[in-house]
């Protein structure tokens, strides 16, 4: 199933946020008949505002089954294992899409951490070659607002939208494989196999991962696509960039997962094109920055150094901002949905760092990563309720002139929170406040 086939039908689109309004812009342009679905038509507020701005019916999940649909688009957020889609028909409007391109020109990045440093790298280092480039996705823009002239599109795609693809990139890139969204997808094992379902057939030319990596390793050799791993790490490029001086370039970016995610994106790059040359990548690191919500060095106030980490969203995250900060005393905030994901690794990191004064821990007791917590050996102070806002003063009595204050909560955004700009937002609000 493509998007083009989806002609002059009657279509839900289930989730009205961006990918959900772009899915219906699309549709209606296609002459279908388009309503939107939500779980809770009444406080929705982004289903509720789109549907009144595009002037389309909105229907609630049980009223679903009168409308007599043809097909339904899910948003990202909407489970397919959902019963109620039985009515219909139904995919992801980014796999609807990429099932009408060239395959050739599709660079997909895939992974529980990494996606936006890597997509956004490749992206740049190849603008920096010469080549006109979309990024879209995951990353905060619909596939469908795309140029079609453009000679590649970078897209990070999440495992809600990889478990619908029915064609693969000429380009993967998969960063990590861990812990999350366990709720939509029924297990751990669904999670991986729905991630790794983006690189599952047989327009796959090239993939890219960490070789040394045994859990991405081992799904590479179950979809049996290991024999496309590139890995050119004898390039010139690459050679110099393991120089001191390339290393001092890479350091620049002041994160400690930076270099594997350049790694990464220097690898798709080179597959996309064999011809770039080292000035092409430094001319492109000079043009990066630190991505927002991403380890964001976000304000200085009494002598206390905030860092706004809100993607951090799963254990992999915060595992990698104790690696980056544990050189001197912090502290960190967490806390979130609880989506029943092992904070195995991440209870280990807390135990074996040196400089981590406390956490403190939203949602009170209540939880599997809060009574995870409880059992480090870290002092953990919990705060009733789920606005980060309430979290910032108690991180702030817990910490020292000089220290820093890490929000990586290690868990998504709850709904009636908003997404993580508007957890960002408390956060920086709170530090204004103090």
């Amino acid at each position: 199933m493509n998007l083009s086939y989806l002609v002059d039908m009657r279509v839900l689109v289930w989730g009205g946020a961006r990918e959900g309004r772009a899915a219906a812009e699309i549709l209606g342009r296609q002459g279908c008949t388009v309503a939107f679905v939500s779980d809770a038509p009444t406080t929705d507020v982004a289903t509720v505002s789109a549907a009144r701005d595009m002037g389309v019916p909105l229907l609630s999940v049980e009223d679903m089954n009168t409308w007599n649909a043809d097909f339904i688009v899910r948003s990202p957020g909407v489970s397919r294992y959902r019963e109620e889609l039985l009515v219909a028909p139904s995919s992801g409007l980014l796999a609807l899409w990429l099932a009408d391109q060239d395959p050739s020109r599709i660079i997909g990045v895939t992974g529980t951490k990494g996606k936006s440093t890597t997509s956004t790298l490749i992206a740049t280092i190849l603008r920096h070659a010469g080549h006109s480039v979309e990024l879209a996705g995951n990353i905060g823009r619909a596939v469908t607002d795309t140029d079609d002239s453009a000679d590649f599109v970078v897209v990070e795609v999440s495992s809600y939208q990889a478990s619908d693809c029915t064609v693969s990139p000429a380009i993967g890139v998969l960063t990590t494989l861990g812990d999350d969204h366990i709720p939509w997808h029924g297990s751990l094992q669904q999670y991986h196999v729905d991630k790794t379902n983006l690189f599952a057939h047989p327009q796959l030319r090239h993939m890219i991962y960490h070789a040394t990596d045994t859990v991405v390793a081992s799904h590479a050799e179950r979809l049996g696509i290991a024999g496309r791993h590139f890995d050119n790490s004898r390039h010139s490029v690459r050679v110099a960039l393991a120089t001191p001086e390339g290393e001092a370039v890479i350091g620049r970016m002041g994160n400690t997962t930076f270099p594997r995610n350049l790694e990464l994106a220097m690898n798709a790059a080179l597959a996309a094109d064999a011809s770039l040359t080292l000035a092409h990548v430094l001319s492109a690191l000079d043009d990066t920055s630190p991505l927002p919500s991403r380890q964001q060095h976000v304000a200085t106030k009494h002598d206390r150094h905030f860092v706004d980490d809100a993607l951090a969203s799963n254990p992999l995250g915060v595992v990698a901002a104790i690696d980056r900060f544990d050189s001197a005393p912090f502290v960190l905030i967490m806390g979130g949905d609880d989506r029943n994901v092992d904070y195995g690794n991440l209870c280990e990191a807390i135990n074996n760092s040196e400089n981590l004064r406390a956490i403190v821990v939203l949602g009170g007791y209540s939880g599997r990563m809060n009574s995870s917590l409880l059992t480090t050996k870290c002092p953990v102070i919990p705060v009733a309720g789920d606005d980060v806002h309430d979290a910032v003063r108690p991180a702030f009595e817990a910490s020292r002139r000089g220290d820093h204050v890490v929000f990586s909560p290690g868990a998504p955004t709850p709904r009636h929170m908003g997404d993580y700009e508007s957890r960002s937002a408390r956060f920086r609000e709170a530090i204004d406040a103090l």
